[in-house]
């Protein structure tokens, strides 16, 4: 769960500090979300990723006392872990201890171990995973979650889905694997898709979620 409702820019975190102490109508957006959330009944533990995190969640407990009772862990973002391969990594030293403190209070998922291997010195491949497929929208391509073709490709990268540069504001940059795709422009307008386009700028018609139709 995010801080905000949509993605912040690194180069604007000082003014997304601002707003998450003053603008009302994102804390009360993101505590009623948190909230219902945390009614469910069924969070173990929160990992708070990164400053933003740490200060939004902060805020959240500030204005709930039901947020006491679930334990905090408070981590560096994934953006601070070095992933060149040296040592000395103070960003993974904090994820590798949150592992062992959430391995005694989160229930394991059925067929796993919450005994299984830990974060080393540095960051390998081995460390990677897919992510489930029942935490990704039924919508979602078979590739998404699974960034280990990237990571091999040339120029190597993490992510299926990037920010034009330079930046127009507005638009995604979605480069599905070999055979599993074509390249995708999607444009947004008021947190919504308005247009999908080809690489030569060709319209595409998709849906709400940006399959094509």
């Amino acid at each position: 769960m995010n801080a905000f409702a949509v993605a912040l820019h690194p180069g604007k975190e000082a003014k997304g500090q601002q707003l998450l102490q003053s603008n009302a109508a994102l804390k009360a957006w993101r505590h009623g979300f948190f909230d219902r959330l945390l009614a469910g009944g069924r969070i173990q533990a929160i990992v708070a990723f990164g400053g933003n995190a740490h200060n939004a969640y902060d805020l959240w407990a500030a204005s709930n006392p039901a947020v006491a009772a679930v334990p905090v862990i408070k981590i560096a973002h994934p953006a601070a872990v070095n992933r060149t391969g040296s040592g000395n990594d103070a960003a993974l030293k904090q994820w590798t201890s949150a592992v062992t403190q959430l391995r005694g209070l989160v229930t394991a998922d059925t067929g796993a171990s919450n005994s299984g291997p830990n974060y080393g010195d540095y960051v390998t491949e081995n460390d990677y995973t897919r992510i489930p497929r029942w935490d990704l929208p039924g919508a979602a391509p078979l590739y998404a979650g699974d960034d280990s073709w990237g990571r091999a490709a040339t120029p190597k990268h993490n992510n299926c889905c990037t920010r034009p540069s330079p930046d127009d504001e507005v638009s995604l940059l979605l480069s599905p694997p070999p055979g599993q795709g074509q390249f995708r422009r999607y444009r947004y307008k008021g947190g919504r898709l308005f247009q999908t386009t080809t690489r030569d700028g060709k319209t595409v018609a998709t849906d709400a979620n940006g399959i094509p139709i």
